[in-house]
């Protein structure tokens, strides 16, 4: 990580920079480009864990074919052990896709600005790839028509559902 704000490989006295754990010193070009690489991958696949976490286990068997999720109860008595493993699989993912979030912001926190546009190449890369075409549940109606009389419809203030570009928000 760099004191002194972000520093680029054009920078030939900002030193070696030391990615999430102590052995990845970033002491080489072969090393410094896998970490590009990897950092793009992890971006990517932050999109991709939301592209699962969105369609649940049944669309990501589909969509993706991921044949090692199933769904049906886990066996076991008592305590968490009844979890149905599609809730379980749930949980699991969200765990890994926050543990992601964290690292893509180490990545970016060694204010490299290499290491930063790779991240951000990724996560558009993968947004790209997994995620257009589908509502992202975030509206943004016009503020004249934000709050009003229905208290059963936040958005829009009527009693039909408000609509943003033609999909039903509310």
């Amino acid at each position: 990580m760099h004191m002194e704000g972000f520093k680029t490989t054009l920078d030939h006295d900002a030193g070696c920079i030391l990615l999430i754990f102590p052995l990845w010193v970033l002491d080489t070009k072969v090393k410094f480009c896998s970490a590009l690489m990897g950092s793009a991958a992890l971006g990517a696949g932050s999109e991709f864990f939301t592209c699962v976490r969105r369609e649940g286990i049944a669309g990501a068997k589909r969509r993706l074919t991921l044949a090692w999720v199933s769904g049906g109860v886990a066996a076991g008595a008592g305590g968490g052990d009844n979890l149905p493993r599609s809730e379980a699989a749930a949980a699991l993912l969200y765990a890994a896709h926050v543990l992601l979030g964290y690292i893509l912001m180490l990545i970016a926190m060694t204010y490299q600005v290499e290491l930063l546009a790779y991240v951000v190449a990724g996560i558009l890369l993968g947004h790209l790839s997994f995620n257009t075409g589908v509502a992202t549940g975030v509206s943004a109606p016009d503020a004249c028509c934000v709050g009003g009389g229905d208290s059963g419809n936040l958005i829009g203030g009527g009693t039909k559902p408000a609509e943003y570009g033609g999909v039903a928000i509310g």
